[in-house]
């Protein structure tokens, strides 16, 4: 069902790249265990999946499409791009409860609707790109750097508010950017590109980047 091989390469890049806030085998036993209960879904309920339209869920979506083809049950999909909204994250409780009040009875995917999804599953599987994106409804790979301009306009912007320049908090360089964006982007890697402007002689950095919180960065 998943090829040991394709999740070892992915644990060890998070592992050398990622600041997560648990450690890598807590992260991998957590989704083991996540894979674990969707295997005991019981063949008599629907299976709802939520996804917007951001990289990561239509990604995930794939996956659950590919992870539940030897399943019997209707899988109905509640698409939660509203109101602006690229990620379900973003959502509040009353958008949910309307989302699923108006879409909890769509038609289930049907077999070719799977096929196809299934078909792009295999074909991301296959790929090592760091990043991929969402773009005009279409998962494409990405170079790494695609969001390193955002990040240092954002730290561009942050020190001309100051009333000296100074360093500026990871946190705030990294929100700015995940609120500003057209599209949406995950904090942690938008938290790792930071360190590789710091790696690469593009900003300095005073503290520990051990995680976002820890350390402040500032142009060169």
């Amino acid at each position: 069902m998943l090829k040991k091989e394709g999740q070892a390469y992915r644990n060890e890049w998070l592992y050398d790249h990622i600041n997560l806030e648990m450690e890598v085998d807590e992260y991998t036993q957590r989704f083991i265990n996540s894979l674990r209960r969707i295997k005991d879904i019981p063949t008599s309920v629907k299976i709802y999946i939520w996804y917007g339209s951001n990289a990561e869920e239509q990604t995930m979506l794939r996956f659950l499409i590919n992870l539940l083809k030897e399943y019997n049950n209707d899988i109905i999909l509640i698409d939660t791009n509203i109101n602006g909204h690229l990620s379900t994250g973003k959502l509040s409780l009353s958008d949910m409860q309307t989302l699923f009040s108006t879409q909890h009875n769509n038609e289930p995917v049907n077999s070719k609707e799977q096929l196809r999804l299934q078909q792009e599953w295999h074909k991301l599987s296959e790929s090592k790109a760091v990043l991929r994106v969402w773009q005009d409804g279409v998962l494409i790979d990405s170079p790494e750097d695609i969001y390193d301009h955002l990040l240092i306009e954002a730290i561009r912007t942050l020190q001309n508010e100051q009333e000296t320049s100074d360093f500026i908090q990871v946190t705030d360089v990294v929100f700015h950017v995940f609120f500003n964006a057209d599209t949406f982007i995950n904090t942690l890697f938008l938290e790792y590109r930071i360190r590789y402007l710091i790696y690469t002689g593009i900003l300095t950095v005073k503290g520990v980047p051990k995680s976002m919180r820890h350390y402040r960065v500032k142009l060169r």
